[in-house]
């Protein structure tokens, strides 16, 4: 009954989904990697990763932002991916994961 529900285009789209986070675990797994899963709505693209800031709302289109905590300036996809990383290697136990520390030019 609840498949029926759903639609048969949704149940593609699952299965889908499905069928590729398997196939990123094997082929991982094979190599002895592993794969770590974060909550999709997790704010990569508006935490500083030099201080932990984050900011309410960051437009789609800003590329680049400084952040108003510790100044640093964030390239949106670059400080994403550090984030990203940091919150991976936190959930795998790999120890404490530092940002990094804010160079003030006197």
């Amino acid at each position: 009954e609840f498949w029926q529900s759903v639609g048969s285009q949704a149940v593609q789209d699952i299965c889908q989904r499905i069928e590729k986070a398997y196939q990123l675990f094997f082929k991982h797994h094979k190599k002895g990697k592993q794969v770590v899963y974060i909550d999709q709505w997790y704010p990569s693209s508006k935490t500083c990763s030099c201080c932990g800031h984050v900011l309410e709302k960051l437009d789609l289109s800003v590329r680049e932002w400084r952040c108003p905590s510790c100044q640093s300036v964030n390239g949106r996809d670059h400080n994403a991916s550090k984030n990203i990383q940091t919150v991976g290697a936190s959930m795998v136990g790999l120890g404490d994961v530092r940002r990094c520390e804010t160079a003030i030019a006197v």
